[in-house]
């Protein structure tokens, strides 16, 4: 059994397998028709996310952000409080990242799983949206890994 192919060269494959761009499409069992795209990341959805889709929004983000200043600002003058505030921030940072990172994984989940209405005509569209979840899941997983 041949070892498996570095991470980069799967990426790669992932990448460009089944791009509409540069598959030859003179083989299709099936006209080409627009895929859903639902949970898939892009400029037109970003509810799944991607590496230049933060996780939390900017303004709360922001706002944890000063609690914790606040804490550490604080620390001098009432140590104890100020440690009680930085454990606050980060159980709501927790909390909002957490409800977030649910509401992704259901749209993902949405994005390719299928209600049974295909037909065996339809496998080239079903993979190329199965290819666009999986490249979908590992940008977020390495968002998340990167952090």
């Amino acid at each position: 059994m041949p070892a498996p192919a570095p991470a980069s060269e799967r990426a790669d494959v992932l990448d460009s397998a089944l791009d509409p761009a540069t598959a030859d499409l003179s083989k299709a069992a099936v006209p080409a028709r627009p895929r859903s795209t639902a949970g898939i990341p892009s400029a037109g959805n970003p509810s799944v996310g991607s590496d230049a889709d933060p996780l939390l929004p900017p303004e709360l983000t922001s706002r944890l952000t000063g609690r914790l200043d606040h804490a550490v600002g604080s620390f001098v003058d009432d140590p104890d409080q100020a440690v009680r505030e930085a454990d606050e921030a980060l159980d709501e940072t927790v909390r909002e990242l957490t409800g977030r990172l649910q509401e992704r994984r259901a749209s993902l989940r949405d994005a390719w799983r299928t209600d049974g209405d295909r037909s065996p005509a339809d496998a080239p569209s079903r993979t190329e949206d199965l290819r666009l979840s999986l490249r979908a899941y590992r940008d977020l997983l390495q968002h998340l890994l990167a952090a």
